[in-house]
């Protein structure tokens, strides 16, 4: 049995789901770790201890400062916490880059053994070319210093890895009415793959006009390999890790819902590297004007954002989805994941 703290582990999305998963395994403590409660807020509780009876997704929640090494650290002890996973996903960059870096000295400082840092995005070549992804690449880095210079001073080493699962299998459900099929998706950020109420299906192309190659990983999937990689042995979960539940193309998702009975029809637009460049800019021109009058554009936002990630897709870098020498496919082949063809049957028949 290991003792595991969730980071950022209230989110409805991956967080619960990772929370659920390894509950389920009936083997692991589990605790999750949130922001410190204001003084208004712990005023409505007896006391702040009180506050740290609160319980979410069946576990019970300790709150924490990010911005404090002994809060941390203190969490980390008293409930001699031996793996720590974080979803975190603050939009401000540096925060994320500040709040992994007190983890991580709070892990050392308590001898936390494994620390899973909040990647769960793109293959590795996205991150220097998606905004939103760019600090994924620092939390790598983070990671890698630490356990080197831990190594060359004979310290206690965290072993310190990201996880990247290429897209959630679950942006193809959106809208379909299913609640359980839509699990994990309660949230404003998930991007919109396929917009389902006018049937239409952008698929990015190579320049050879052939569709693109991705990877795509269901958000339970990826839950059932974290928790399967909970007994894995020290040494293993290092650097950059990938899963993969589907790889394909987007023409490939418009043919199986051609399949489907009665079949399903969607308006397929095909899109080049360029034509994303243009509108992630003309999406990252209307954003950034609009915040820096104190407005906060989440159409315009995603809208880059999405833009940026077909970009990437359409210039295949690493296949646009997993090039991870190190897969928990193969580590953990005992977690099998969802049948592709049968997720989109269920969403699409039920619209």
């Amino acid at each position: 049995m290991v003792n595991v703290a969730i980071a950022g582990g209230t989110s409805p999305t991956l967080g619960r789901l990772i929370t659920e998963a390894i509950l389920a395994t009936k083997k692991h403590q589990v605790i999750i770790l949130s922001r410190a409660k204001t003084q208004s807020q712990q005023d409505t509780t007896s006391n702040l201890q009180q506050a740290d009876n609160d319980t979410k997704h069946g576990a019970p929640i300790k709150h924490v400062d990010y911005a404090s090494i002994p809060s941390l650290a203190n969490a980390f002890t008293t409930h001699n916490i031996n793996i720590l996973i974080s979803v975190l996903k603050p939009l401000d960059p540096n925060k994320t880059i500040t709040y992994h870096s007190n983890l991580l000295s709070a892990c050392q400082s308590a001898q936390v053994r494994r620390f899973i840092m909040s990647d769960w995005s793109l293959a590795p070549a996205s991150h220097a070319h998606v905004s939103i992804l760019g600090h994924k690449a620092q939390l790598h880095e983070l990671g890698k210093k630490h356990m080197l210079a831990a190594q060359q001073n004979d310290e206690f080493v965290v072993e310190c890895c990201t996880i990247q699962n290429g897209g959630f299998l679950e942006y193809f459900v959106q809208g379909c009415g299913d609640l359980e099929l839509q699990a994990g998706l309660e949230d404003d950020l998930m991007l919109e793959y396929i917009d389902i109420g006018n049937r239409k299906l952008v698929i990015p192309c190579v320049e050879t006009g052939e569709p693109a190659r991705v990877t795509m990983t269901s958000l339970r999937d990826i839950a059932n390999f974290v928790a399967a990689s909970l007994d894995l042995p020290r040494g293993v979960m290092t650097g950059q890790i990938g899963t993969a539940g589907w790889t394909g193309t987007f023409e490939n998702v418009a043919d199986v819902l051609k399949r489907l009975e009665p079949a399903v029809d969607v308006e397929k637009v095909y899109v080049t590297a360029e034509e994303c460049g243009n509108k992630a800019e003309e999406y990252g021109q209307t954003f950034r004007a609009k915040i820096g009058k104190g407005d906060f554009d989440l159409v315009a936002f995603k809208g880059e954002m999405v833009a940026q990630m077909y970009a990437v897709l359409c210039g295949e870098e690493e296949s646009g989805g997993i090039s991870c020498g190190k897969m928990l496919n193969d580590l953990c082949s005992e977690a099998k994941t969802a049948d592709f063809d049968e997720l989109l049957r269920k969403a699409w028949q039920k619209c």
